[in-house]
């Protein structure tokens, strides 16, 4: 959602994904992370989101659901407010432009990140 702009401003807690460094506190993995990766990728779809006048959350749940593997997702909120703002995803539409983009802004992260699903364990945990 755009919440934090650098993984300094990420509490150890919530930087325990293979995104961040594996010397943060609470990391399960071994790996080196991709923070400059992950954090410029959160730049450039803020950028998309606000040219097209629609949140990140929005924009990146609308850009979720245009996938052909992805037929549902499960969102959360802490309020009404971010329940209405996910919900609208709904109406966002992801043009070929849009996507082409969003794939070009977070294609260093999925290179990194590889096909392992699982976001805290190096090797992954599922089979």
């Amino acid at each position: 959602t755009g919440k934090f702009v650098s993984a300094d401003s990420v509490p150890d807690g919530r930087a325990r994904s293979r995104h961040f460094s594996s010397t943060r506190s609470m990391a399960r993995h071994g790996e080196p992370g991709c923070e400059e990766e992950t954090f410029a990728a959160v730049a450039a779809v803020k950028q998309i989101a606000g040219a097209l006048g629609v949140s990140m959350a929005e924009l990146s749940l609308a850009w979720a659901l245009k996938q052909p593997s992805v037929a549902s997702l499960i969102v959360g909120a802490r309020n009404i407010k971010q329940l209405e703002e996910n919900a609208r995803c709904l109406n966002t539409e992801v043009d070929d432009e849009t996507d082409r983009k969003l794939k070009a802004a977070t294609e260093q992260v999925k290179q990194y990140l590889g096909t392992n699903p699982d976001l805290w364990s190096d090797p992954s945990r599922y089979r």
